[in-house]
């Protein structure tokens, strides 16, 4: 189970004139970090400063100014443009060195329709990010691609496999969820922590295989692992993890088999 205890000192929360004041008994606030209200002794409801709350650190802090220069030590951050995509936002900054006159581009894309639950929702909008981001790397010869996201392993993690398996099926012709998720986390501990975030690999992965005579052919596999056909797959003992795929293609027939009974009745 998770700590809950308190790591520094809590008094001002539990003196007696202040624990009236805390909802539950058993939780009130550090005292080098809360929040003190400013009293207005000519309001009734303005007499205390004491509440329970403390600041909490941003989760992201936006290290960039939309329309300005931003100093980090002897850093330079400007941000040159940046574009809503539908789903994600592109942003191109410059990062220049104090007393240099050169300067580094650096590309950013950041998945606004993504939840910190680390399941994909919307599947398409990761793989035309995973697209940008192989396309961009291509036309400016390389450059090394930093993934980060809150916790450091749900959506990057996800993010990751899926890039990595869907340059392995354009490379190979073959598909290894299950064998790129383990490598994945081989490099960072705790990736892809939840069977959810799993099966959303194979969910974003299927709209996104290439349309090619190998594509075609993987579609067609993951559709007969669907219907249990692993009599007629062949070798692919390695291609996927069943149950997961069959879970994951089950929901897509039922939702399919629902519009087109919408669009009948209509």
């Amino acid at each position: 189970s998770l700590y809950t205890g308190e790591d520094k000192s809590c008094s001002i929360g539990y003196s007696e004139d202040n624990k009236a004041f805390n909802r539950f008994k058993n939780i009130t606030v550090y005292d080098d970090n809360r929040i003190t209200l400013i009293t207005n002794p000519n309001l009734d409801m303005c007499q205390r400063e004491y509440i329970n709350a403390n600041y909490v650190h941003e989760c992201c802090y936006q290290y960039w100014r939309e329309s300005d220069i931003i100093q980090y030590e002897e850093y330079f951050v400007k941000c040159l443009s940046s574009k809503d995509c539908n789903g994600y936002i592109e942003r191109k900054f410059a990062v220049q060195l104090e007393k240099s006159s050169s300067s580094w581009n650096v590309l950013q894309f950041q998945v606004t329709n993504w939840p910190t639950d680390g399941v994909i929702r919307e599947p398409r909008t990761v793989l035309q990010v995973i697209d940008e981001v192989i396309h961009r790397q291509q036309k400016i010869g390389g450059g090394p691609v930093v993934v980060h996201c809150s916790d450091t392993v749900s959506r990057s993690g996800v993010y990751c496999s899926v890039s990595i398996a869907l340059e392995q099926c354009k490379a190979e012709g073959v598909v290894d969820v299950f064998q790129v998720t383990k490598s994945v986390r081989r490099s960072k501990p705790g990736a892809v922590t939840t069977l959810d975030q799993y099966s959303s690999i194979y969910e974003s992965f299927y709209p996104g295989l290439p349309k090619t005579r190998s594509g075609k052919i993987m579609r067609r596999i993951l559709i007969k692992i669907a219907n249990n056909l692993y009599e007629e797959l062949g070798d692919v003992s390695t291609l996927a993890n069943p149950p997961v795929v069959n879970d994951i293609m089950q929901k897509w027939l039922k939702e399919a088999a629902a519009t087109q009974s919408e669009q009948t009745e209509q």
